[in-house]
């Protein structure tokens, strides 16, 4: 019985997954542009107390690139949404990683030889087990495109 019963609250739970993610518009050497993940709450009730953390560094592009595993989410880069995300909807997650970010890298993430290897983590309360939650989802990005990508959803 009890077992039936999670089974039913966790098909009716907030469940936030990521749908794409990229750098907006391309990248120029004088036009930074935002590194954009595209959520979306694909589950079938509210998310509220939304926030997020992010970490990034740049790293050289290759064929066969591991994608690193985590077990904590970062700690840098707090943004707080502070908002409900009803089911279906759509939420932008705008980071501007390029600013501050040395030239040498950013010309190296243009020519294609580097990409952004990024590790980020959306948390949110769930209105059906009143609990948080984490979407953690990590992977590499360069002006071609994903390299990478793997996410996982857990209680915090």
């Amino acid at each position: 019985m009890r077992r039936a019963t999670e089974a039913s609250v966790n098909a009716e739970r907030a469940y936030i997954a990521v749908i794409n993610f990229g750098i907006e518009g391309g990248m120029s050497p004088t036009t930074p542009q935002p590194f954009t993940i595209n959520l979306i709450n694909a589950g079938k009730t509210f998310a509220f107390d939304a926030s997020g953390t992010m970490e990034y560094s740049v790293v050289k592009m290759h064929p066969n690139m591991p994608i690193p595993s985590y077990r904590s989410c970062p700690v840098s880069n707090l943004e707080y949404f502070g908002m409900a995300v009803k089911p279906g909807a759509a939420l932008n997650y705008h980071l501007r990683v390029f600013d501050g970010m040395k030239n040498s890298d950013r010309d190296a993430i243009i020519k294609g030889t580097d990409v952004i290897e990024f590790h980020a983590c959306f948390r949110y309360g769930d209105v059906v087990s009143n609990r948080r939650r984490i979407t953690e989802f990590n992977g590499a990005v360069g002006v071609q495109g994903a390299v990478g990508f793997t996410q996982n959803t857990r209680m915090e």
